[in-house]
């Protein structure tokens, strides 16, 4: 950016290489990094002096931000030789020949709909601050069809579109993620106190979330922390053979998906997943799965709430008697789970903590199981996060999520065998139980005293 008079860093550089090819580009880094002022300033700068007739739409999760991090910096050009003639406004930047660049707030991003790109009209969409951006936003934005594509934000929540696009669409995207090791003009004295705040320090959600961009995978409010997933996916458990159970979640539009899910003892798999307005379609493409596995009734559960009723009657009249699972009745340990639901979801959280079952590399299933926030009744029982509260803060429905927790922990299920789930507590209750039953023998022999007299009992045998 010698004709602009920046010093770029080499990350810097990357990123808006990799979106003048139209490749779409994301990049996390730290708050002051310069992602804003500098790389987004450069690129819409770029874009018009190289499509003068090109438009550029800009939406962010903060307005003020938008103003004053990205529309502040492009005035600092004004007066650049290269920009003469163009019109630099509060929230807008426009070119002699039509062209334009415009800031629009998160209500007015649904616009960005109508810009499609033309052979004389290029456009370049641009999004900051990704992570405060809700999914039905990037929906409306999906929706036009862009020349480049770029998206920026510092680290958030692990959920939402932004992590998606660093995990489950990553292969859609260039991605780059910026630590503070990279920003040399961060203030060190503020890192340092940053990391005294925090007991964990460099370990703390915090302070990763901050200075190394990666996710806030576990504040203590999902159900199931990403962090645990990536652990035992990275140290799987030897495989133990055994009996093969489905779980199936069952859907019909509104954009949640239909799930199949297969437990092979403690190896967990996503068969399939799709999504189809009509459910009777979609319990003939599960009728023809059931099938090609040879799996039999006796062997899937599927959830029995709501839609499900009509799925599991459509599968019963082909032959499939499928154990049908309510999540939202009774728990067995009814004293500390809300519901069915909570107890599965808690259970299979103990079997990921302890690595005791192989999870298969589908990082939307991993999504899905580490977005539910554990939320407690008026009686101090777990019980699950809803899912229109999900849906309501960006995450999706956890369609992967719930199939294969059924498949692992509904009856029949590897993880709903207690020997399974923590092998060392349920020897030593096997243990428990044999040490009173012999206490038992004792005391019978013990009371033959009446009849034998004291005499008759050799204590030496008995202890």
């Amino acid at each position: 950016m010698s004709a602009l008079g920046l010093t770029l860093y080499t990350w810097q550089c990357e990123v808006l290489v990799s979106c003048s090819k139209g490749i779409p580009t994301a990049c996390l880094a730290p708050n002051g990094s310069g992602k804003s002022s500098t790389v987004l300033t450069s690129l819409i700068l770029w874009f018009l002096s190289e499509f003068p007739k090109g438009r550029a739409v800009v939406t962010s999760g903060s307005w003020a931000q938008l103003k004053s991090q990205l529309f502040d910096n492009l005035k600092r050009f004004s007066n650049h030789r290269l920009f003469a003639g163009y019109e630099f406004l509060e929230s807008s930047l426009k070119t002699p020949a039509g062209g334009f660049a415009v800031g629009l707030s998160v209500e007015d991003a649904y616009k960005m709909e109508g810009h499609h790109q033309r052979t004389d009209s290029p456009v370049l969409v641009v999004v900051d601050e990704a992570k405060a951006i809700a999914d039905p936003v990037f929906e409306a934005i999906d929706k036009c069809t862009p020349t480049f594509k770029i998206i920026v934000s510092s680290a958030g929540p692990a959920s939402g579109r932004l992590y998606r696009i660093f995990t489950s669409e990553s292969k859609y995207w260039f991605r780059r993620k910026v630590t503070y090791r990279e920003c040399p003009h961060l203030s060190e004295t503020q890192r340092l106190i940053d990391l005294e705040l925090y007991p964990a320090g460099e370990h703390s959600t915090f302070y990763k979330n901050k200075w190394l961009s990666e996710f806030a995978t576990d504040a203590g409010e999902s159900v199931i922390s990403l962090d645990s997933l990536r652990a035992c996916q990275a140290n799987p458990p030897a495989h133990q053979p055994g009996q093969i159970t489905a779980g199936c979640d069952f859907a019909a539009g509104g954009g949640d998906s239909c799930v199949l899910s297969i437990a092979n003892a403690n190896r967990l798999e996503v068969v399939d997943s799709w999504k189809h307005h009509n459910p009777k379609n979609s319990a003939g493409r599960f009728i023809n799965l059931f099938r090609k596995l040879g799996l039999k009734g006796h062997q899937i559960s599927g959830d029995a709430g709501g839609l499900g009723v009509g799925f599991i009657y459509d599968l019963q009249a082909s032959g499939f008697y499928i154990k049908a699972v309510n999540n939202g009745s009774p728990a067995r340990k009814s004293e500390q789970y809300a519901n069915l639901a909570a107890e599965y979801w808690d259970g299979f959280n103990v079997l990921v903590e302890n690595r005791r079952i192989i999870l298969p590399n589908n990082e939307a299933l991993l999504s899905q199981l580490s977005n539910r926030r554990k939320e407690y009744d008026s009686k101090g029982r777990i019980k699950l996060e809803s899912k229109e509260d999900m849906k309501a803060r960006g995450a999706s429905s956890p369609d992967l999520a719930d199939a294969a927790i059924l498949a692992m922990m509904a009856p029949g299920g590897w993880g709903s065998f207690r020997a399974n789930v923590n092998p060392a507590g349920a020897q030593h209750e096997a243990e428990q139980w044999d040490y009173l039953a012999e206490l038992q023998v004792r005391h019978s022999k013990i009371l033959q005293w009446g009849s034998e007299g004291p005499g008759s009992v050799d204590f030496s045998r008995l202890w």
